[in-house]
């Protein structure tokens, strides 16, 4: 038995005595919409819902909404001026190293700011912002890249699908692909590949997404596997791109000049109509949000595992006054083997080896890691650090 399988029996059989329980719910908090008080910063979240989710209104407790920065092995390291940032749980971050020194770029409230190592200094980045909302992109020439939704837009008022920043102008510029392909598309996810390709999953609206190649030297765009609709991407070494097909019920393992390969998804019916997030770690794992994994590992055989879910994940819908178990979506891998997943309730740090979960802020996302292993953070106006080897 190959140590995933271990893993996963280990991790099963300390769950599903928790899933196994029919208790009626306990909530930590009640009433009201003050924010959680923040736990120690070696402590994580505790589940809202530790044993059952109330299906008659009568019983639900109601949870305002929390605000708990990064804890944990955290550090605040500078805040960002302006906005209320109590407010804003949700952004991206990616890190740049040129010159020498780090730059940070973050964007939340669909302003971009940059904080830069060497004078400590934070600063709102000018020029195009493409149709809300926007995402950050590092490309492999190391130019930072914004990606956006274009949809329904006219002829004359065409929105952009990228904007690329330009280090002399020291502002966005849009970027069009060369034969107008991606124009009016609304870009659902872009990643990219060791060669410096863009990978696109895009469509007109219909969250049926076809899959695009995009040259950012060239500007050519090209259609891939036409014909063909996914719901979810992930880019890993070789190149090799994992598609998925929640209709087929499966996913494509696609080698770009090498054919496609067909991998069957057990229990995809499962998936039904939730956002579909996947990451291949250096495990050689593909990770389709907390559902299931995909081990790639050896080259005779694949096998799919299925993940225990945890009720960390559990969020209280304040707007409609319903608890929603979140399926979170896996962001990166550190060097320690730590998966990490962001959610609607928060960010989570999973220990494949021992099975645990670690939510430890009520932050949404923004999370990117540095050439030397260190993980950064943006949450509620202030740029976190967790040091490589910090348990």
């Amino acid at each position: 038995m190959n140590a995933a399988k271990t893993v996963v029996l280990n991790l099963t059989a300390c769950t599903m005595l928790v899933g196994s329980c029919s208790t009626r719910a306990v909530s930590p908090r009640m009433g009201g919409t003050e924010s959680s008080a923040a736990p120690p910063n070696t402590a994580c979240l505790d589940p809202m819902v530790r044993l059952a989710i109330p299906l008659d209104e009568t019983n639900v407790v109601r949870v305002g909404p929390q605000v708990v920065p990064p804890t944990r092995g955290w550090r605040r390291v500078s805040s960002a001026p302006g906005q209320d940032w109590d407010e804003i749980g949700d952004s991206e971050l990616l890190v740049r190293r040129k010159e020498g020194s780090d730059e940070f770029w973050t964007l939340a409230r669909y302003e971009v700011m940059r904080y830069r190592d060497e004078t400590g200094m934070w600063e709102s980045v000018g020029g195009l912002v493409p149709d809300l909302p926007a995402h950050l992109l590092l490309s492999k020439d190391r130019d930072v890249w914004l990606w956006g939704t274009a949809a329904y837009q006219t002829p004359e008022d065409l929105v952009p699908p990228f904007g690329r920043y330009d280090d002399t102008l020291q502002l966005f510029e849009p970027v069009y692909d060369a034969g107008g392909l991606l124009n009016g598309l609304v870009i659902r996810n872009v990643q990219v590949d060791e060669d410096g390709i863009f990978w696109i999953l895009a469509d007109s609206g219909s969250g049926e997404s076809e899959l695009y190649r995009f040259e950012p030297t060239s500007l050519n765009a090209q259609a891939v596997l036409p014909g063909r609709v996914f719901h979810g991407m992930a880019v890993a070494p070789g190149p090799r791109v994992f598609l998925l097909d929640r209709k087929e019920g499966e996913v494509l393992e696609y080698h770009p000049g090498g054919g496609v390969t067909n991998l069957p998804i057990p229990f995809y019916e499962e998936f039904g109509d939730s956002p579909i997030s996947m990451m291949v770690d250096h495990e050689g794992r593909l990770w389709i949000n907390d559902f299931e994994y995909l081990d790639l590992s050896s080259m005779a055989e694949t096998s799919w595992f299925r993940i225990i879910r945890s009720p960390i994940f559990i969020n209280y819908l304040d707007t409609a006054g319903i608890y929603h178990w979140d399926r979170p979506a896996p962001l990166l891998e550190t060097p320690d083997g730590s998966v990490w997943f962001a959610s609607g309730r928060g960010t989570a740090r999973l220990d494949p080896l021992r099975g645990e979960w670690c939510m430890f802020t009520s932050a949404k996302g923004g999370l990117a890691q540095d050439l030397a292993g260190n993980l950064w953070m943006f949450a509620y106006g202030g740029l976190y650090l967790r040091q490589a080897g910090t348990r």
